[in-house]
């Protein structure tokens, strides 16, 4: 599976939230395996400065317009007026992504070195990612970026799925039938929930017709337990 900028960006990059605590268990048991791209770590990591930067100028605007409190002596409200250290903000947010995708080994796709011929040839032609956006330059590291996606499916003969709330991404995803976009990680971990029951419904039915031919060899099992 691959999640672009914006689903990191959805969850305000907090990957211990109850979404990503679920996917850890996916990524933890192996059921499912990341992939990334230098394009999407450097996004990261700039939009992490970005929404940093602006949330604590907002709590230093908040600092100054609350004069009443300033003089209050009770317990917890001097932190209010604690000045925070961006940069080391910044670099503590960084860090906890690249630990999140060296933990889960996360495969980096090099989508700055795809070759840039059929980039540019959907980019002359207004076709996924820049047919429904005014500013059409500005879809070109996720041109890049699907066209790695692609290389990955055709190098490893497997399908991935591709998660982005972005639908001119999505809509590049689309020209490749081995990549399958969803909207939102809650909808990568209900098709993962769905391909489990799928899977154990299978295996209940196999040993269900199966069990009475085998039932001599295994006495001390109970048919009652192996239909649960």
């Amino acid at each position: 599976m691959f999640l672009d900028t914006q689903v990191y960006e959805a969850h305000k990059f907090n990957l211990n939230s109850t979404t990503f605590k679920a996917l850890r268990r996916h990524l933890e048991s192996r059921r499912l395996k990341l992939v990334t791209s230098d394009i999407t770590i450097s996004e990261v990591g700039a939009h992490i400065e970005l929404h940093v930067r602006r949330e604590i100028a907002v709590l230093e605007k908040t600092q100054k317009d609350l004069g009443v409190l300033r003089g209050s002596e009770l317990d917890g409200v001097a932190n209010v007026y604690t000045a925070i250290d961006v940069d080391k903000v910044i670099e503590e947010r960084k860090a906890a992504f690249i630990d999140f995708l060296k933990k889960y080994e996360a495969e980096e796709l090099e989508a700055t070195a795809q070759d840039a011929g059929p980039v540019f040839e959907k980019y002359f032609a207004s076709e996924p990612p820049f047919d429904t956006t005014k500013d059409k330059k500005s879809e070109f590291p996720d041109a890049f970026v699907v066209e790695a996606l692609i290389k990955w499916t055709e190098d490893n003969g497997a399908d991935l799925f591709v998660v982005t709330g972005d639908e001119p991404f999505r809509d590049a995803c689309d020209e490749c039938d081995e990549l399958r976009p969803l909207r939102t990680l809650a909808e990568l971990l209900d098709h993962v929930a769905q391909d489990d029951e799928k899977l154990a419904n299978f295996v209940r039915q196999e040993i269900k017709e199966h069990f009475p031919k085998y039932r001599n060899e295994f006495p001390k099992v109970s048919s009652l337990w192996i239909f649960t």
